[in-house]
């Protein structure tokens, strides 16, 4: 397995909170219907702040989906990988607090531990450093590339990150896992 953090060149669009599956409040995440969704292990909120950890195999495509979408994006996520292949975990989020600039200072830190139950950090990187925009989803700047040669072991790989509002001091802890075949 290799891996790298990767930040994007680009200041990235972002979509108004209804378009796209469940939505963010002020209490959490919502569901389509304003209906509250309760924290999962890769989709967490903590007052105004919510993150979501999400998987694509094809990064520049779901960049690009995201970032011309006018109406709701069909957003290609994946949860198994195969040998030859590539995997990157992103961080979906909305609500990172501003500071005295009104500029948001979100950081990330990724780890990824292996069937064999061996951790390994990924290291940490930026994750958004602009300003929020209020009621609206973001896709951070950053992601953990993944790819997989032949020799890597089979099995079930969980993604760790922890998203740092470095204004708020709030640390969101978020896990995912996926399967390589």
């Amino acid at each position: 397995m290799r891996h790298r953090l990767t930040g994007s060149p680009l200041a990235l669009l972002v979509l108004p909170v209804l378009m796209l599956g469940p939505s963010p409040s002020l209490a959490g995440w919502t569901d389509g219907n304003g209906q509250p969704v309760p924290d999962t292990p890769h989709m967490r909120s903590a007052g105004d702040f919510g993150a979501h950890l999400v998987f694509t195999e094809n990064l520049a495509q779901f960049r690009e989906v995201w970032n011309v979408s006018v109406t709701p994006p069909r957003l290609p996520e994946v949860q198994q990988v195969r040998r030859g292949g590539t995997i990157s975990g992103m961080v979906i989020f909305y609500g990172c607090k501003a500071a005295a600039d009104k500029q948001c200072n979100l950081f990330a830190e990724f780890s990824v531990t292996l069937p064999d139950g061996k951790r390994v950090s990924a290291g940490g990187t930026s994750l958004w450093t602009i300003a929020p925009v209020a009621d609206q989803l973001m896709l951070g700047d950053a992601s953990l590339d993944l790819g997989f040669g032949a020799n890597d072991m089979p099995g079930v790989y969980r993604v760790d990150v922890t998203v740092i509002d470095r204004v708020s001091g709030v640390r969101m802890p978020l896990s995912r896992s996926f399967t390589l075949d």
